[in-house]
């Protein structure tokens, strides 16, 4: 794997990249669990990591995304859509011992489900991560979705004077383990869910990760950034003819770091983040649409 040149990246994402195949139906499945989709199916890049790293890139950031995508026609198609909008994919290791990850996000009458399958994704090791951290020595990390260890070593190994930004998601926030590492990091953000699963485990006797600042994302509600005791509630921005919120939290994490990594004050902070994943509920799909840019990775190599 070619060596990276200090600072190549400000930012650093951590995290999943996906194929996405998207259906729709107008109503629940039949009693034998059954039913037809009222339009057609699409295929669509995804992943946490992978959406908030493509928006921080075509807004203008340096950014490198670590992640595991196996040696196929999904993993190939998705790190060279990502390459092609400036992101540093050099840190994206290739594997033939999984396919790529899928997730399957069905919108029935009005609800939605997601059947998803990390493949490659679980194959994502500590030592990634920390490689990554040596060579590019970012100014500010992003932890979302992969494998506990490997949350924890990002959480954990990053260099003094690096500003963490971690948004776990629901099942790696209910790990001990990870809870322990949340201790201290810069930024967590949750959505309601996630904040309720953690009141939970607070309430069986886990302790609430100490952090300066821990944001709660409440969609149409807005978002709340507690600082210590202060907490302050931002209204969401107004949003005419809102579209599919996939994606949008990720676009918020994006924003957010964004303004971290330029020194934003908190507050403000976290309203770039609201005013990014407004531009993606604009859109159809989870991410932002922008021009090719020149590629900052490596060249993307065939199944």
């Amino acid at each position: 794997m070619p060596s990276l040149s200090p600072h190549r990246a400000d930012i650093l994402v951590v995290g999943g990249i996906n194929m996405d195949l998207l259906l729709w139906a107008d109503r629940l499945p039949d009693d034998d669990g059954s039913v037809w989709t009222s339009r057609p199916a699409e295929r669509r890049h995804g992943g946490h990591a992978a959406n908030c790293a493509h928006a921080l890139a075509v807004t203008g950031s340096r950014v490198a995304l670590v992640g595991t995508v196996g040696r196929d026609a999904e993993g190939t198609a998705l790190i060279a859509a990502l390459a092609e909008r400036g992101v540093d994919v050099t840190p994206v290791r290739r594997t033939e011992e999984a396919l790529t990850g899928h997730v399957v996000v069905s919108s029935l009458g009005g609800r939605r489900f997601m059947v998803m399958d990390r493949g490659a994704n679980a194959l994502l090791a500590p030592e990634d991560v920390t490689r990554a951290l040596r060579r590019i020595r970012p100014s500010v990390v992003v932890v979302f979705d992969p494998p506990p260890a490997t949350a924890v070593a990002a959480l954990t190994a990053r260099p003094p004077g690096t500003v963490t930004i971690a948004a776990p998601g629901g099942t790696l926030i209910r790990d001990p383990a990870v809870l322990r590492a949340l201790d201290g990091v810069d930024w967590l953000v949750t959505n309601a869910p996630e904040r309720r699963s953690m009141d939970a485990l607070v309430d069986e006797g886990a302790q609430l990760p100490s952090t300066p600042h821990l944001v709660t994302t409440l969609g149409a509600d807005g978002v709340r950034l507690c600082r210590g005791r202060r907490s302050v509630a931002l209204p969401a921005p107004r949003v005419e003819q809102a579209g599919d919120a996939l994606g949008a939290g990720d676009a918020f994490v994006a924003g957010l770091a964004q303004a971290v990594a330029a020194g934003t004050a908190p507050e403000e902070a976290a309203h770039r983040g609201q005013l990014l994943a407004a531009r993606v509920l604009k859109v159809p799909g989870a991410r932002l649409p922008h021009p090719p840019a020149p590629s900052a990775g490596r060249p993307v190599e065939g199944p």
